[in-house]
């Protein structure tokens, strides 16, 4: 793991897209984050791995994560309409959505719940907002 100025690099541990949220699935390795209860480390980076390309990394290359400092506001891509202030959690393919009681399964409690945020800009699905990078995990 290399630390540069725009955050750390990471491995990834299969396709990763710009501006989304990521946790890690093995050591120094990341893959989206995909559910409310993810523990979330950071935000891809916003380059493509070539300019015909969709993916920021593909498995075993290199990602650039920004990791959660508390000052960074990076940009996230939005699954759904964000509200300023909204906390955020990830949806199935690693896009960022506001976290609401709803997000909470029967079988879960509120405390299950992994956020980050909050938003710093309002937005609309597949924007790329703002957010202020500290994790809220376990609300």
């Amino acid at each position: 793991m290399q630390t540069t100025e725009a955050g750390r690099t990471y491995r990834a541990g299969a396709a990763i897209k710009p501006r989304r949220l990521l946790k890690l699935s093995a050591e120094n390795t990341v893959i989206h984050a995909t559910a409310d209860t993810d523990k979330i480390i950071g935000v891809s980076g916003e380059s493509t791995r070539r300019h015909d390309s969709t993916d920021h990394a593909i498995a075993d290359e290199q990602v650039q994560v920004i990791e959660f400092d508390g000052v960074s506001t990076p940009r996230v891509q939005f699954g759904g309409t964000i509200a300023v202030g909204d906390f955020l959690v990830a949806t199935a393919d690693g896009k960022a959505i506001a976290a609401t009681i709803e997000n909470v399964s029967d079988s879960q409690t509120a405390t299950n719940v992994n956020a980050v945020g909050p938003a710093t800009q309002a937005g609309a699905a597949d924007d790329y907002i703002r957010f202020r990078a500290v994790a809220q995990n376990g609300i």
